[in-house]
């Protein structure tokens, strides 16, 4: 155990044995989101219990369960914070900003709404002795802000009995480098009320320290490093395998072959933009927009009467579109639901320069046209760890040379895209793996020379309609910002 660590064990341990006032507030001290040490947790329970009795993590996880509580809705806060007859709900959420980081810590009142933040920047995952001064300063002010009762003679507590004199070292003298008083604060009058409280000059602070201007306009975070990013660009390897099955009456002599291929490697590229996440944490930053491109390379197509001659094969997808993102709760395992909706173009066409003269290739190509509209949901398991799933349906504009009238004519078109992954997060970077599923079907109308000749009798319908299937995977790295 580090001496650090001991000094918080210790530390935890004489605040929370510290004699109780019947006039002191109940604050709850909840855990911090992306510290798997626990460390931060005992940080906050050390600084609240100097000043307030603390009701612990774990108290209020089983008041929850009782009351059936999940997450951190404020209704659903303040309910428990009712039962447990508590003032004011702390938590945190620890997050990589750059190559630094960024520890938020929220203060919530009975109603369970957020009152107050504070935000400290750290190199490292770990609290500096001088961060945490400046936290613990900040912290309670904000507690006092709330009305939250502090200890009697917690705050200028008695001078100690006096003793003989010894003879002891001078003191070293201050560093240079010590932390610098703090901005005078300006603008709430809860916290000069809170100093007022205190016996600090709310205009000139020096006496505790303990005001911040930090405090009254915290920085917008971005809680769990994919959940809220500006930024998400993708990059990799993808493989799809396409399947078109006509429909048939029975008993037709000549039915068109269709297709089957096996998955074929191509390059997925994917970008996400949200420009007012760079500014704002609200509901501004969950609008934004969207692109994604994926292409097979080397795909070849060959017809029965001449097996060798290969034909190239384009197969390729683009969509583009807008973005509406949101985030159930501000904590790095909150789920996130994102609206999506744009145009979109998938194609899969032949060349058919090299066939030799006389000889036909018994394929439609298609270039379908469509608008997306889709919900797509993400859950994160962990710090590391999401899942994501998404729906979109297809209405199709047009469907390119598969309804001509030499072809298979119109035809009534629906379709449905869908895909689920699986991403692991170490920012800046991710790396996602995925599964798509397409499904185009076609109902002819019957106006189209393939659908009602294929026996050589115009008078009947020989094809009623098909189903176009496109099967894929892709494995991306990506950024985030």
């Amino acid at each position: 155990m580090t001496r650090i660590k001991l000094a918080l064990l210790v530390a935890g341990g004489l605040a929370l044995l510290a004699p109780r006032s019947a006039d002191a507030g109940k604050v709850v001290v909840l855990g911090v989101d992306g510290d798997r040490s626990g460390e931060l947790e005992q940080v906050l329970t050390t600084i609240v219990a100097s000043e307030h009795d603390v009701v612990s993590n774990a108290a209020y996880k089983k008041a929850a369960k009782k009351a059936k509580v999940k997450g951190t809705a404020p209704k659903g806060v303040a309910k428990v914070a009712k039962k447990l007859a508590a003032d004011a709900i702390v938590d945190g959420a620890l997050g990589r900003e750059d190559d630094a980081y960024l520890l938020t810590v929220r203060i919530r009142g009975k109603d369970g709404e957020v009152a107050q933040e504070v935000s400290i920047a750290l190199k490292t995952a770990q609290l500096s002795e001088k961060a945490r001064r400046k936290l613990g300063r900040q912290l309670l002010v904000a507690l006092d802000s709330l009305g939250v009762v502090g200890r009697e003679g917690a705050d200028n507590p008695a001078p100690p009995p006096a003793e003989e004199p010894v003879d002891e070292p001078a003191p070293p003298p201050a560093s240079a480098t010590e932390e610098p008083p703090p901005a005078p604060i300006e603008n709430s009058t809860e916290l000069a009320a809170a100093n007022d409280r205190r016996g600090i000059d709310s205009e000139n602070p020096l006496p505790s320290k303990r005001a911040d201007a930090g405090l009254a306009a915290a920085a917008p975070r971005r809680s769990g490093p994919a959940r809220r990013t500006a930024i998400r660009l993708e990059v990799g390897a993808s493989a799809t395998a396409r399947q078109l099955t006509f429909i048939t009456r029975d008993g037709l002599d000549n039915p068109p072959f269709g297709y089957d291929s096996p998955p074929v490697p191509g390059l997925r590229v994917a970008a996400d933009f949200y420009p007012f996440a760079f500014a704002t944490s609200g509901v501004a930053s969950g609008f934004g927009v969207g692109v994604e491109y994926d292409q097979v390379f080397g795909l070849t197509t060959r017809t029965a009467a001449t097996m060798d001659v290969a034909l190239p094969t384009t197969e390729a997808l683009i969509a583009v579109g807008a973005r509406f993102r949101y985030a159930f709760d501000d904590t790095e395992t909150s789920p996130t639901v994102t609206l999506t909706g744009g145009y979109g173009q998938r194609v899969f066409t032949v060349d058919r320069t090299a066939l030799p003269s006389g000889n036909t290739l018994d394929l439609p190509d298609v270039d379908y046209r469509f608008f997306d509209p889709g919900l797509s949901f993400r859950l994160p398991l962990g710090s590391v760890v999401a899942v994501s799933a998404g729906a979109r349906g297809l209405l199709m504009m047009q469907s390119g040379p598969i309804s001509d009238r030499a072809e298979y004519g119109t035809a009534t078109i629906t379709g449905v895209d869908a895909d689920a992954g699986l991403e692991l997060v170490l920012a800046p970077f991710l790396l996602h793996v995925s599964g798509r599923f397409t499904q185009i079907g076609h109902s002819f109308n019957g106006d189209g020379e393939q659908t009602t000749n294929r026996d050589g009798d115009p008078a009947s319908q020989d094809i009623g309609g098909a189903y176009d299937r496109y099967l894929g995977g892709s494995a991306t790295l990506g950024v985030i910002f």
